[in-house]
């Protein structure tokens, strides 16, 4: 009980920074993560990294941008995200052209 009631009293003192609000680079290494690391390869999912910490109306372009961008997500019929060189055509591989929906 000691521990917990100590653990509470350090929460409630932690200073809590919003993303949108904090500067500056915080990690050493840029390539810290694994989505920093691939996320060129998702367009629709780094905009949205970005996008989804501004405080900005649904209906503004920012706004109207990111449901784009999470329609697109949801509509994709990709079970992994590839590189759209890499995506699959009709259900194939678009280089050896073996079916890869099996």
């Amino acid at each position: 009980m000691l521990e917990n009631g100590e653990l509470k009293k350090i929460r409630s003192t932690q200073e809590r920074i919003h993303p949108s609000e904090r500067e500056g680079i915080f990690h050493l290494d840029q390539h810290r993560s694994q989505f920093s690391r691939i996320c060129h390869m998702m367009e629709e999912r780094q905009r949205l990294s970005s996008t989804l910490f501004r405080i900005a109306p649904l209906r503004s372009a920012e706004g109207v941008a990111a449901v784009e961008d999470l329609i697109a997500l949801i509509t994709n019929t990709c079970r992994v995200a590839y590189q759209l060189s890499l995506r699959p055509i009709d259900g194939s591989c678009p280089y050896c052209f073996r079916n890869l929906e099996q």
